[in-house]
């Protein structure tokens, strides 16, 4: 061997890949490659759960709802208030279907819906509905221009012709509302009102309990017949709220009283405190705020609604027990003479 085929030999490429790969003579197998089928339009809709409504619809059309449906809406060019309308007809009246329950169908189908602009145009097609729609145009506009004359005829009448107009009106409504007091006071509904109130000393919520009626009610009867209406909060009588929700005059004299019998001592410290600033026997009353100021400590959120709570809740067990307990003249004479 010369040297030089001992060079060629030691640098020689080493072979590629290609050149390494055995050949193949026989061909390749083919892949197989899984086809999916998609199923037609009418087997997707066979497959839709179907609702006990729609399957009444279907015994009462004797087909299938999907290809009514689409019959009617696509083909047709009904709408689905004439769809709804056809329906309620077929069953004679015992099966209705909304309009929207409809539109809920087509989309359930796969259906394309119309838009608002395409109904619109579809229905301006039809003589009928265009004669309905342009007789409903006419209908509204001659509707406001009917009110706007009637409220400029209005309004150029002077105040004794509205008076005139007005009256029957109100006697006719006088005497519906007269005769719905009667039915439930009597002959004498306004006596029988007066006694409640002011004889048998009843709130406008006691007497509405006692009749079956709102205070509101009572209150706008006592108002037509004319019965004299208390005050917020009642009278002066020996009721608790008599003393309590009345005027200052009457929570003195209940407060003069009990201090009289020394029952103010059997409050509660903060009670007394209220009482003592808000009734004085000499000097000026103080406003809850000023009383909730001394008698809360500094830093606290003061208003006038806990001394006020605190003035109602004394007030309540002075008249508890004023009312429990007779006075000093009664129990001397009730006493026996030894």
């Amino acid at each position: 061997m010369t040297v030089e085929t001992i060079e060629r030999t030691a640098y020689r490429k080493p072979p590629s890949i290609v050149e390494l790969a055995p050949t193949r003579e026989e061909p390749l197998a083919q892949e197989t490659v899984s086809v999916v089928q998609i199923a037609s339009p009418t087997e997707i809709f066979s497959q839709v759960k179907k609702t006990p409504l729609m399957l009444e619809v279907e015994k009462i059309i004797q087909g299938d709802l999907q290809v009514f449906l689409a019959r009617k809406y696509s083909e047709e060019g009904l709408s689905t208030p004439d769809i709804s309308q056809m329906i309620t007809e077929i069953s004679g009246g015992n099966i209705k279907v909304r309009e929207q329950t409809i539109n809920n169908w087509l989309r359930k189908f796969n259906s394309q819906v119309r838009s608002r602009s395409e109904a619109v145009k579809l229905a301006w097609l039809n003589p009928q509905k265009r004669e309905g729609r342009i007789e409903g145009r006419h209908s509204r506009m001659r509707k406001r221009a009917k009110s706007k004359s009637l409220s400029e005829y209005w309004q150029s009448l002077s105040e004794s012709e509205k008076e005139n107009r007005l009256r029957p009106v109100r006697e006719y409504n006088r005497t519906v509302m007269l005769r719905g007091i009667r039915e439930t006071l009597g002959e004498n509904p306004a006596e029988r009102l007066n006694e409640m109130c002011w004889q048998e000393d009843l709130s406008s919520k006691e007497i509405g309990e006692k009749l079956g009626k709102s205070p509101s009610t009572v209150l706008e009867w006592m108002k037509f017949l004319e019965v004299r209406v208390r005050k917020r909060g009642g009278t002066a009588g020996e009721t608790p709220h008599g003393y309590i929700k009345t005027n200052k005059e009457g929570k003195q004299n209940l407060v003069e009283e009990a201090r009289a019998r020394e029952l103010v001592q059997n409050l509660d410290p903060k009670e007394q405190f209220v009482i003592y600033y808000r009734y004085p026997t000499d000097g000026i009353i103080q406003r809850h705020v000023e009383i909730g100021k001394r008698l809360y400590p500094k830093g606290a959120k003061i208003n006038r609604q806990w001394p006020q709570a605190l003035e109602k809740r004394a007030l309540q067990k002075l008249q508890e027990s004023v009312n429990s307990q007779p006075s000093g003249l009664l129990e001397a004479i009730s006493k026996p003479n030894h």
